[in-house]
């Protein structure tokens, strides 16, 4: 779930002008880079610098930037990272780059063998042991990489040690990511999307949801599809940066996914239009005569979100309003903050909305409910579904908690985690989970889903 940023004059602001990234997955088009937003996003979210400073600076190496990275993975990740698991990733990445099978790495019992050969010569093995922290990950990237630039001399040094940045945030969980320089300036650059939010479920590439009205709603791709092919490339390989910049291009141009759904045996093809993505986030409708049962769709949470259900509800209110269903289905979340003050408006002042744990306690933090005028006393229905991720889950979460009403539908994502955007000394970016969310009551947001379906 993503909650989003504050209105003016809001005590949330405060909070939101200190945090600036630029997300992989925003509201505002979905499922690419977008401009830096101002505010925290669950589930791609930007935390504080200054709470999240690395505790050390990184040993001198000929791999500056895996140093780098390795240091703030040591210190920041949500928990202690298997650096066995980080460094066989890094080494898979970097055999994939090398050619003709000049270089391959496999685990055996409790170490890791790597086989190499040079153009000519037979193939020699080196072994090396599960690396069990932060140093030994880094001697053994650093003879891999020796070995690399042995075997495969055409290869260039940043495109080796990206290789090993790629494969090593892939090792810490599907979720992470990192991207070079040149990918996030063409990233900016593109401008069309196709309004899909997904996320990474057992190394296969999920749709989390389509945002309606977008060209990916429109074709007709539903929560729970797998994309199997972007264009006829395979995603099997790919981290979830690799998809969205194949996800993204520019506006008019055609993408063709091909996708696995539940219940059948073969992909289906769906063919789009890339276009600029513009979603109205709030949409409501006043109750019939006689009925007196208002509605209101909250489709994400850009900035802004906040202002607008607060309006909407003062009209709402302003008639004999009995009831209120909030629909937060295929809602893939937004900033963090926003979530937290449309929580407010239902929930009242004072009341916990959310928190986060993180692996250093000082870094914990608990969201209150703050609004100016809260509906209070009207009896709500939240809908959710498995499309109802980030901040949609976070609110839909302390409204039950609190009993403040009955949440009805299927269960949501659980993919709700804070993750740090953090830039690396020459402009590239890596992106792991640096928090999970606990709703009032406790309970992880993270993996399960946050709501007992009614």
């Amino acid at each position: 779930m993503r909650p989003q940023n504050p209105i003016s004059r809001h005590p949330f602001r405060a909070l939101g002008e200190r945090l600036q990234c630029t997300v992989l997955v925003c509201s505002a088009v979905t499922f690419a880079a977008c401009a830096p937003q101002r505010g925290l996003q669950a589930t791609s979210a930007c935390a504080p610098r200054s709470v999240l400073q690395a505790s050390s600076s990184p040993p001198a190496t000929k791999l500056g930037l895996v140093s780098e990275a390795f240091v703030h993975i040591d210190s920041e990740y949500v928990e202690p990272p298997d650096f066995g698991l980080v460094t066989l990733g890094a080494l898979r990445d970097l055999q994939e780059s090398i050619p003709d099978g000049r270089f391959q790495v496999d685990k055996e019992g409790e170490g890791l063998v790597i086989t190499y050969r040079e153009v000519v010569g037979d193939p020699s093995r080196l072994t090396l042991p599960l690396a069990a922290n932060r140093g030994d990950a880094l001697r053994d990237v650093t003879a891999a990489y020796d070995i690399a630039r042995q075997v495969a001399p055409s290869l260039t040094h940043t495109q080796l040690e990206e290789s090993l940045l790629r494969g090593a945030l892939r090792g810490l969980d599907p979720l992470s990511s990192f991207m070079d320089c040149a990918s996030h300036r063409e990233m900016l650059a593109l401008s069309g999307g196709v309004g899909l939010e997904i996320t990474m479920r057992n190394n296969r590439v999920v749709v989390v949801a389509a945002i309606a009205t977008t060209p990916a709603w429109r074709a007709g791709l539903q929560p729970g599809d797998i994309l199997v092919k972007v264009d006829g490339v395979p995603t099997e390989r790919m981290s979830l940066t690799d998809v969205v910049k194949r996800l993204r291009g520019p506006r008019a141009t055609t993408l063709t996914l091909a996708v696995l759904r539940r219940g059948l045996e073969e992909p289906l093809d769906f063919v789009m239009v890339r276009e600029i993505i513009r979603v109205q986030a709030v949409r409501s409708w006043e109750p019939k005569p006689g009925v007196g049962i208002g509605y209101i769709w909250i489709r994400q949470f850009p900035q802004g979100t906040g202002r607008e259900v607060e309006a909407d509800l003062e009209r709402l209110k302003a008639g004999r309003l009995a009831g209120l269903i909030v629909d937060l289905r295929d809602n893939p979340g937004g900033l963090l903050t926003e979530g937290i003050e449309v929580a407010g408006q239902f929930l009242g002042n004072g009341k916990l909305v959310v928190s986060w744990k993180a692996r250093v306690p000082d870094q914990n933090r608990r969201f209150v409910a703050q609004a100016r005028h809260p509906m209070i006393g009207i009896p709500l229905v939240v809908l959710v579904n498995e499309g109802s991720r980030g901040a949609s889950e976070i609110i839909a979460a302390a409204i039950q908690d609190h009993g403040r009403g009955v949440v009805l539908g299927t269960q949501t994502s659980g993919a709700s985690s804070l993750s740090t955007i953090i830039p690396l000394s020459d402009g590239s970016e890596l992106r792991f989970t640096t928090a999970k969310f606990f709703t009032p009551k406790g309970r992880s947001v993270l993996a399960q889903g946050s709501c007992r379906i009614s």
